[in-house]
């Protein structure tokens, strides 16, 4: 970025960040604070996985079929981390989907994030039940 930057203003990054994608947490998003440049994040559902929709034993067809957490072992494992954060989810009065948003956007570096989703009502339920417990110490 600061090739980039001897050349023009950056005012934003767009990487993909979530619960399961979190490289950019040791190099850009400090780099991002230092420098005052905004960061918009895309997949914070981590293509759908964080969703708590999937099992174990999904078939997940198309685009995503193709990726290590899709299938076998790697679905098996992500799909049991899913099942824990769906304990703390229910502990908080959030979805598991709402619950990785949350966590997203409480990080101080996230300047928003773009879910994405086709239908966002299956994750996220309607607008006046994603209250939930908003306290910043509940999403460390």
């Amino acid at each position: 970025m600061d090739l980039y930057r001897g050349h023009f203003d950056l005012s934003s990054l767009q990487p993909p960040y979530s619960l399961l994608n979190r490289t950019i947490e040791t190099r850009e998003l400090p780099y991002c604070l230092k420098h005052n440049i905004g960061v918009i994040n895309y997949s914070p559902l981590f293509r759908r996985l964080l969703g708590g929709r999937y099992h174990a034993d999904s078939d997940i067809e198309g685009a995503r079929a193709s990726g290590p957490y899709f299938h076998g072992e790697g679905l098996r494992i992500i799909t049991e981390a899913v099942d824990m954060a769906k304990e703390m989810a229910v502990a908080l009065d959030l979805t598991v989907a709402q619950l990785a948003l949350r966590w997203t956007l409480t990080n101080h570096a996230i300047t928003s994030a773009i879910v994405g989703g086709k239908e966002a009502r299956p994750y996220f339920g309607k607008p006046e039940s994603s209250g939930g417990n908003s306290d910043p110490a509940a999403m460390a």
